[in-house]
């Protein structure tokens, strides 16, 4: 039960109280987790309101998304209809409930990092970075870091303020995908694909695979082998079987390893068909 609740001014104050009492303490953006009794240190809220984190920019450096912004801000902001074909847009609507959505916060989603979060995944493949402070400085660094060893436990200590998305080149294209029981159930297998082609050829592919029931993560053997080709049906098939042999899959309670390798290949398939469908149309 929280014994304190706790509105800091700006963002050094928030870390300062922070860092007070880590094992106690809890920042609270929408407030989802400490809801769902998923977070361990729930006796001090550290409520993130105040610091005027709610808003979407574009920037030099690309969308700019302040941590506190929900999901449903997110997907009504006219910059995000305009992003990527609004692959922001369709992607976060299959995210939770609406409820849910009112109140999730684009900074918590994206430090919880849960396995089956589709925020991450479909952020991983725009090429995603995070703004975090930790009391004396800011540093900007890819969404990748999540999951680097140990760096969770060093992000307890710090506060996501930002999520960039760079500005998407000429030639670009995404697709996400979720796979789940029902439409406001956590994904099963979710898929996302980023297609950079300036001409006839792909110049960068970055797909990521997530919910596998494990975090997301990129699958390599079909981005490279994507590359320096165009997509054909025949390339899509090849590239969904290569990532249904390559992506590691496993067990738990809500489905087996080998559908998610099935999952894996429909993921793919489908959100390449439909890049090179937005293509041909625009030939």
């Amino acid at each position: 039960m929280a014994g304190e609740f706790l509105r800091p001014a700006d963002i050094k104050e928030a870390i300062a109280l922070l860092h007070q009492d880590e094992e106690r303490a809890s920042i609270v953006g929408g407030g989802i987790e400490i809801v769902l009794g998923r977070s361990p240190a729930a006796e001090r809220l550290i409520d993130l309101s105040r610091l005027g984190l709610s808003y979407i920019v574009e920037r030099k450096e690309g969308l700019v998304i302040g941590a506190t912004t929900t999901i449903a801000q997110i997907i009504e902001n006219p910059l995000t209809a305009r992003f990527l074909n609004k692959v922001i847009v369709e992607g976060l609507r299959q995210v939770g409930s609406p409820l849910i959505r009112n109140l999730a916060t684009i900074g918590g989603a994206i430090a919880r990092a849960h396995p089956w979060s589709d925020v991450t995944t479909l952020f991983l493949a725009l090429g995603g970075t995070m703004v975090i402070h930790d009391g004396e400085e800011e540093r900007t660094l890819s969404l990748s870091a999540l999951y680097e060893r140990g760096f969770r436990r060093r992000l307890a200590q710090m506060i996501i303020t930002e999520i960039i998305l760079p500005s998407p080149p000429a030639g670009a294209a995404a697709v996400f995908i979720k796979f789940s029981r029902t439409a406001f159930d956590i994904a099963l297998l979710n898929c996302a694909c980023f297609i950079f082609r300036p001409h006839d050829c792909i110049e960068q592919a970055r797909i990521i695979i997530g919910a596998r029931p494990q975090h997301s993560v990129p699958v390599s053997a079909v981005e490279e082998f994507l590359a320096g080709r165009d997509l054909t049906d025949s390339t899509i098939r090849e590239a969904a079987m290569i990532g249904r042999e390559t992506v590691h899959t496993a067990d738990d309670i809500r489905t087996g390893k080998e559908y998610r390798k099935t999952l894996v290949a429909a993921g793919i398939r489908r959100t390449l068909t439909q890049i090179m469908h937005q293509w041909n149309k625009e030939r």
